[in-house]
């Protein structure tokens, strides 16, 4: 899978900064720089968030 992290508000957060993030999983990405160029490529969706430095934020964080 390809996975792409994006500066907006998302359902994810900074482990360290506590932003907020949103992050894209797609099984190709067509780009017109070519293929999967400005992804990248992990195992799991865990290994993504690892990499990232991301964990998905609680849904009571979330209403709060």
């Amino acid at each position: 899978m390809f996975y792409k992290l994006f500066d907006e508000e998302g359902k994810y957060k900074d482990k360290t900064t506590g932003e907020l993030k949103n992050m894209m999983e797609v099984n190709w990405a067509w780009t017109p720089e070519g293929d999967n160029v400005g992804w990248d490529s992990f195992d799991s969706i865990e290994e993504a968030m690892t990499y990232y430095n991301i964990e998905i934020i609680i849904e009571d964080e979330i209403n709060n």
